[in-house]
This record gives C-alpha cells, structure tokens and sequence, in this order.
C-alpha cells in the first residue's frame, strides 16, 4: 500500500483546499491514502532544491522541513508556486524570502519558515495571490 505520485496539471486554489494542500494534490496522484518513503523522498528533494534557491545551508533546509515531515513539504512548495505566480522572474521570486517584511514585524520569510511556522508565510501568500 502507498501512494503513487504521478505528474499531474499545474495546481489550482479552490474552495475546499488552503494553497499549501491543493499544491500537494494537484501535484502528485493519490492512491490508498499513504505516501511511500520514496514518493516523500521526491517530494523533499524539490522542496531542497527550491530552499537552496533561498540560499539555506543544509542545516537550515533540515531545519526547514524536518524529518520528511510531509506538511513542511507541501508549504515549501506552495510557497515557491505562490512566489513564481507573483513574481515574473525566478530571480525575483528566490530574493523575496531573505527580504525583510512589514507584515512579519521586519522578519523575513525566511527567518519566520526557520522559527517553524511555515503557516504565517503560506497564508500572506495566499492572500498575495488572491
């Protein structure tokens, strides 16, 4: 038993879903409602990759997503899909997370991913693409 992920169309919002999860969905097919350690483990090495797109040291993406910690996963990835909605360029849209930012008291995104709550950010995102 285990989840099989299987490209699928880019993620869409929609009412029933926050945007972390509907990028997790609409990303990978779901079958018997359990990940297997090697579909987590593809899941994670794009969620490394856009960290080190941030700039994170290993310590800090170990930090950022735990161990296979699916949740941390699927809000780095919303978060980058948020991001590239945002910004038109890849450049742009890696700089903002060092940026500091009004609404997180001057913190940047990252610092406030690194202090555990990948939530805040995802849901300023959210409300950013709406």
């Amino acid at each position: 038993m285990g989840f099989h992920l299987t490209p699928r169309a880019a993620p869409t919002l929609d009412a029933h879903h926050s945007w972390h999860q509907s990028v997790i969905m609409n990303t990978f097919a779901y079958t018997d409602n359990v990940f297997s350690g090697t579909d987590i483990h593809k899941a994670r090495t794009i969620a490394e990759r856009i960290a080190t797109c941030w700039g994170l040291s290993d310590n800090e993406i170990q930090q950022l997503l735990g161990d296979d910690d699916l949740e941390r996963i699927s809000y780095v990835l919303s978060i980058h899909k948020a991001l590239r909605t945002l910004f038109t360029t890849e450049q742009r849209a890696a700089a903002w997370p060092k940026k500091p930012n009004r609404y997180f008291n001057g913190r940047s995104a990252l610092e406030v991913m690194l202090d555990g709550d990948l939530a805040s950010v995802g849901r300023y995102l959210d409300a950013q693409c709406q």
